[in-house]
């Protein structure tokens, strides 16, 4: 809620000029809900569960705000994080087939900061999707958990208002850089903030309704860009494009598997962000929660996170990357995590009094720390793991419905590292790889003040190691804003196509998307022969047969521009090419049409020489005799375009094997009779042997054989042999005993 008191003033020029009574007076705006917000808070403690450490305020002006999730509301049981091997080109494709196959219920689908799925794996399908062979890794599901520990004066202290490149004077302004936090959603109607779109992840479930219905998140996102409009509070970078990535409930933790999932939401959109926030913690090293943000600096975000709230090391107790201890995702080398400072004054010299956290200007008493550094660390700090350490007691911003709240924790300290780096890139450029975010990472630190620097440093010190990092610094020396320079037009390649439908014209589409701008490109126009014919980044049109040349204008934000040209040429349709193949057996003809055409072929007539016709694609023909027979073939194209072909087909009657048979009746014994059957040209290796119509054996054919005829003989028995499974069979012979 705002008091009148912060009306049409800017908090940040004048929140460190105003009276103890008038600070008291803003505290006890929130010192009413304080109990009310801690009261039902149940606080678990498990290897994979983020747990911050309550610590109450001692000074009566001040208040606790939540501390930590109520975690005992999430389930874990049978919850994973899937990742697929790399030669797995569909996750979604491949997560529906394997869903079938076991029958697991699966939440997310990763196709960018991973390639995996989040999934209900019950006990008895675990082992058989281990063994997968397009698994690559399955890690069990985490809880993760907000930073914060109490409910600022980060500016001042960090020097924000002696860098004037985007001016805290009042005056809104619109720096064109995007930051996403990850985090308990952003109030969307805040009237101090400019939230540009988000997302929300929950239980496996996406939403749109990134709200904020904590306060957490709205509060690091004014840290970083609330907007310098004479109200409420200023940010690093005011009224930069802010964008909401709800992971964590109203509780303030949420399922690992739903950050993951946040993460690759970044990761699709690493070309419009180029920064992250994650003011998030948990224990335990993960490497699908490592390799999500991995894959997401790659793709040139920025991503600054809490070093944590505990007081220990981020490696954990044992002091050990890789290991159950470690606090995540602070100790990934990948991001950027930064420790808290005590300030209550808003400036260096530490003469302010001191916090509920430690002295003025001293390092924050629950903040995390480093003693090591694993081998291979991208960046060089002298904090060892920590890049830096900013402002985190007492930080003063934007919170949930269109309020403003206090706040303590390295989830303070945290967004005032992602504004530095934005504020960087504004005075330079984006990172496009994981060099390109290193490298921003390194000349933070390197701009950074030393904790033992007379004038600007932590005069109190209190870094629980031996490895004091930089203090965060917002004067990155002598610097001009850049010169608005000229767009690129790029109208794309020419085009060759055919007017494949005899129309006379051809659709083509021309794209200009591959234009570019230093800040970006506002209006495109394509014109032929002095007639706009679109005003979108790409255009559909109608060209003629001809050449036809095509420019592109297109516009920066300066109004400055420029212009490319593209040729289209549309070739008139050409005529089909008529052609067949033939396979005759006997008399019977298979004809198989090969014609070809550059548009599309849609009528076929035939003419077989023997006034016999057909329009289908493929005929067949049955003549009536054997001979020689002039086929002709005539194909139409879409456009209209006829051409024929002809050529002479053979057909011959069918060969009708001459099998000769014989039969005789004899006494086989004194009372039994039978036939004997002799034959010969049958032409198969079996054949089929006829009584009176009926088959009677199927036999070896070697000439020979004797059928038993019984006692009592018939008066008349015919015969007959043919080759198996046919029709060609001998004469039929009739023997009258």
């Amino acid at each position: 809620m705002k008091t009148s008191s912060h009306i049409n003033r800017n908090p940040f020029l004048s929140w460190f000029r105003m009276s103890g009574t008038l600070r008291r007076s803003a505290y006890s705006v929130t010192f009413a809900i304080r109990y009310s917000l801690l009261a039902g808070l149940v606080f678990l403690v498990a290897a994979c569960i983020q747990k911050d450490t309550i610590m109450e305020e001692s000074l009566p002006d001040a208040m606790t705000v939540l501390k930590s999730a109520d975690a005992d509301a999430l389930d874990l049981t049978d919850r994973y994080i899937v990742t697929f091997r790399s030669q797995v080109g569909n996750p979604v494709a491949e997560t529906a087939r394997l869903k079938a196959m076991f029958g697991i219920e699966t939440g997310h689908v990763y196709e960018h900061a991973l390639k995996g799925f989040s999934a209900k794996i019950p006990p008895q399908a675990l082992n058989g999707l281990r063994n997968h062979p397009l698994i690559e890794l399955i890690e069990p599901d985490q809880i993760q958990s907000i930073n914060e520990q109490t409910i600022p004066t980060g500016i001042r202290r960090m020097a924000r208002l002696e860098n004037d490149f985007v001016p805290i004077d009042g005056t809104s302004d619109s720096p064109d850089v995007d930051i996403a936090v990850i985090d308990t959603g952003i109030d969307a109607d805040h009237e101090d903030l400019l939230v540009s779109g988000g997302v929300k992840y929950s239980m496996g479930i996406m939403s749109t309704n990134y709200d904020d219905d904590h306060g957490h998140g709205s509060h690091v996102a004014g840290t970083i860009a609330a907007r310098d409009n004479g109200i409420g509070v200023v940010g690093i970078v005011p009224g930069a494009r802010l964008w909401a990535v709800k992971v964590l409930s109203k509780t303030g933790s949420g399922y690992l598997s739903d950050i993951i999932k946040g993460i690759d939401w970044v990761t699709a959109r690493a070309s419009t962000i180029e920064v992250a926030n994650m003011s998030i913690g948990g224990s335990g090293y993960n490497l699908s929660y490592r390799n999500a943000l991995a894959n997401c600096v790659a793709k040139g975000v920025v991503v600054m996170v809490a070093a944590g709230n505990e007081a220990t090391d981020v490696y954990g107790a044992d002091r050990t990357f890789g290991t159950s201890d470690d606090r995540v995702p602070a100790a990934f080398p990948e991001v950027a995590a930064i420790s808290a400072l005590a300030d209550s004054d808003g400036l260096p010299g530490g003469t302010g009094g001191s916090t509920s956290y430690g002295k003025d200007d001293s390092f924050a008493t629950f903040s995390n720390f480093s003693h090591s550094v694993i081998a291979g660390n991208p960046v060089t700090s002298t904090g060892k793991a920590i890049d830096l350490i900013l402002p985190g007691v007492s930080i003063y911003s934007t919170y949930k419905a269109n309020g403003y709240a206090t706040m303590s924790g390295t989830s303070m300290a945290s967004p005032h590292a992602a504004g530095l780096a934005a504020l960087y890139i504004l005075q330079n450029s984006r990172a496009n790889n994981a060099a390109g975010v290193y490298a921003i990472r390194q000349a933070l630190i390197d701009k950074g003040k030393e904790q033992s620097d007379p004038l600007y440093g932590l005069i109190n010190r209190g870094d629980p190691d031996a490895n004091p990092e930089r203090l965060g610094w917002a004067v990155f020396g002598e610097s001009t804003p850049p010169v608005n320079q000229p767009p690129v037009a790029n109208a794309g390649p020419d085009q060759t196509v055919r007017d494949t439908d005899g129309s006379g014209d051809q659709m083509v589409t021309l794209d200009g998307s591959a234009s570019t701008d230093d800040k970006g490109i506002t209006t495109w126009e394509w014109k032929l022969n002095g007639t706009v014919i679109g005003t979108a980044s790409s255009v559909s049109y109608l060209f003629p047969v001809g050449s036809s040349t095509v420019t592109l204008t297109v516009w920066d934000a300066g109004d400055l521009n420029s212009s490319d040209q593209v040729v289209v040429t549309v070739l008139a349709n050409q005529a089909p090419m008529a052609n067949f193949s033939v396979v005759t057996d006997g008399l019977k003809a298979t004809f198989t049409d090969q014609s070809t055409d550059d548009g599309q072929i849609t009528g076929w007539s035939w003419s077989f020489g023997d006034e016999g016709t057909s329009v289908q694609q493929h005929p067949v023909k049955t003549y009536g005799a054997a001979g020689e027979y002039t086929v002709q073939l005539t194909v139409t194209d879409n456009g209209g375009k006829t051409a024929s072909v002809s050529k002479i087909v053979k057909v011959s009657a069918p060969e009708v094997p001459n099998i000769s048979l014989s039969a005789v009746i004899y006494k086989l014994n004194r009372v039994q009779w039978a036939a004997r059957l002799t034959w010969s040209d049958a032409t198969t290796s079996n054949v089929d042997i006829y009584m009176n119509g009926k088959l009677v054996t199927t036999t070896t054919n070697d000439g020979d054989h004797v059928i038993n005829l019984g006692k009592t003989l018939l008066p008349s028995y015919t015969f007959q042999v043919c080759n198996a499974g046919s029709n060609t069979c001998s004469e039929v012979v009739t023997v009258n005993p």
